[in-house]
């Protein structure tokens, strides 16, 4: 593990917490890296090693999903996980449900921690009162075949007024909804739980998750442009499929997608 400024106790003792609080089998902590999936993509890891963490207190080149950047000041939480779904007797056909079923982990630990409208924008988004706060990126490691690296941005206490003025009214926080700085590790501990019973979920119980994403998918009855590599598509957001695919009523009829960079039309008023 690597030595790490973080603002908690020793860094002994926040190895063990993580280790014996969570499923967590292996933890590095960098106090700054370029990306913790580009480090993800990177190591060689055991089985007996997954899920393994890879937490930095700082990212200065953190990805979002295409060629988006996370912007990650300090006091965010980003870190990237390494997993093999398979020891959660999730399918292969589950696999387009993960970054919904990540999304939805994030948005019960929020709401669990008394943070108002919470929701989810499809596919990889958690919004409070319609700013981000949180991004999911999921990625394959062409080296270890069935193991992914899913990584995670939360903003918890980097209050978005110190941050860009084009994302200052995008984005949001813990700090700045709850009004107090919170401990990063204890989040992260409480978030790896949630993580924990969502996946467990989705591998053993999986028709209990689709009513979460619906209930808390903001994009329903909104207009709205998918792009992708392929093809532009416009139309109204109907609902999320069972298994996670968008639901979009277009010109030519209910189209399913699975994946895409969404734009949100304004309201009409």
């Amino acid at each position: 593990m690597n030595n790490s400024n973080l603002p908690e106790s020793g860094q002994g003792e926040l190895e063990r917490r993580l280790l014996s609080e969570t499923f967590l089998r292996g933890v590095e902590i960098h106090d700054e890296i370029d990306s913790t999936n580009t480090r993800a993509l990177q190591i060689q890891t055991a089985s007996d090693q997954r899920p393994y963490l890879i937490w930095a207190h700082q990212q200065t080149s953190g990805r979002g999903r295409g060629r988006n950047n996370w912007w990650a000041s300090g006091g965010s939480l980003t870190f990237t996980l390494l997993l093999d779904p398979d020891a959660f007797e999730i399918p292969r056909s589950q696999w387009p449900a993960l970054s919904l079923s990540v999304g939805t982990a994030i948005c019960q630990q929020l709401m669990g921690m008394q943070v108002g409208n919470v929701r989810l924008k499809w596919p990889n988004d958690v919004y409070v009162d319609s700013r981000k706060i949180a991004g999911v990126l999921i990625e394959s490691i062409p080296a270890h075949p069935g193991v992914l690296a899913i990584g995670i941005g939360l903003n918890v206490n980097n209050s978005l007024a110190q941050a860009p003025a084009a994302l200052s009214g995008t984005a949001t926080s813990l700090v700045d909804q709850l009004g107090l700085e919170l401990s990063l590790a204890d989040v992260l501990i409480s978030l790896l739980q949630e993580l924990d019973q969502v996946l467990q979920l989705l591998g053993r119980n999986p028709d209990s998750l689709p009513q979460l994403w619906r209930s808390l998918c903001m994009l329903t009855s909104r207009q709205v442009t998918i792009r992708d590599v392929q093809q532009t598509t416009t139309g109204i957001v109907h609902g999320i499929d069972d298994d996670g695919a968008l639901q979009l009523r277009t010109t030519a009829g209910l189209k399913r997608v699975f994946s895409g960079t969404i734009e949100i039309e304004p309201e009409s008023t």
